[in-house]
């Protein structure tokens, strides 16, 4: 023992000159390595591009790329391609045509639509008036009825059989508000007492419908003003737990807000927000 002691003394600066010489070695091979990635595992996207948290615009989006920045190829699954970020140190999903390796973009124009069942549910109604403006002009009974046979239109248009919970100013119970459908979207504008609340929130009963609530969170808030606010599950609500096919309910705004307000009573907005919902229900089919 005393003779390792010993060496260790004697050659102790040798010691500490190897090992530095060590680590400036492999800090070299660590660059030389990166410098001889491929052209295909740095890439760069489109400016804005979502990133998504998996291989599909179903999937939360982590944030929206910045032109110019380069990006570590991951993985690869169909037309999606992994990229990790050293600048936020996560990896996400984009689709692959977005970024430089130019991957052919999914067909957009196609037609899910076509011959599906959708049942669109107008919350509330006749003596259920649901929320009400804070300037006390605006019932969310006739917003709800308003956007619904806005989305009727849309559908039909589309080729979609669209079966309606209301067609008028009508109460119905909640036990009724059910058919037999491909899907099912329930109309509603949310409230708070907190007048600063706004934005889109998108509700469904359970994990297996996870998907088809932020495929249609994830249109909606692409397609219309609305901010982003949430998605969340809820299996006590009754019009969802009835619910016989993928089904959400979507508070397309905050009554209790101003601002919102002002662009709920705007059929121009509704009309966003309605094509919003359409194209979600096309990318669901579609996927």
């Amino acid at each position: 023992m005393k003779r390792v002691k010993q060496f260790i003394l004697n050659n102790l600066k040798t010691l500490l000159f190897v090992a530095l010489l060590f680590l400036f070695l492999s800090v070299i091979f660590v660059i030389i390595l990166n410098s001889f990635k491929t052209n295909e595992s740095l890439i760069t996207t489109k400016e804005q591009a979502p990133i998504y948290t998996g291989p599909s615009s179903r999937y939360p989006v982590l944030y929206n790329s910045l032109d110019g920045v380069k990006y570590e190829v991951r993985d690869r699954s169909g037309r999606w391609v992994e990229i990790y970020s050293d600048e936020k140190n996560q990896s996400g999903w984009v689709e692959g045509y977005l970024t430089s390796l130019n991957l052919p973009e999914k067909e957009t124009n196609h037609n899910y639509l076509k011959g599906k069942t959708i049942f669109v549910d107008a919350g509330h109604g006749g003596k259920d008036q649901g929320a009400t403006s804070r300037s006390g002009k605006t019932h969310e009974k006739d917003l709800t009825l308003k956007t619904a046979l806005m989305l009727k239109s849309q559908l039909e248009a589309k080729g979609a059989i669209v079966k309606m919970s209301r067609t008028d100013d009508t109460f119905v119970p909640l036990k009724e508000r059910k058919a037999h459908a491909d899907a099912m979207v329930s109309i509603h504008f949310d409230s708070l007492k907190d007048d600063f609340a706004t934005g889109l929130t998108v509700i469904y009963k359970d994990a297996e419908y996870e998907d088809y609530a932020y495929t249609l969170f994830n249109s909606i808030s692409n397609k219309s003003f609305l901010i982003s606010r949430e998605v969340v599950t809820n299996d006590e609500l009754a019009v969802l737990k009835i619910a016989e096919q993928p089904a959400v309910l979507l508070e397309l705004g905050f009554m209790s807000s101003d601002v919102d307000e002002s662009m709920l009573v705007d059929k121009k907005y509704r009309h966003l927000a309605v094509s919003g919902i359409v194209d979600g229900l096309n990318a669901y089919f579609g996927a």
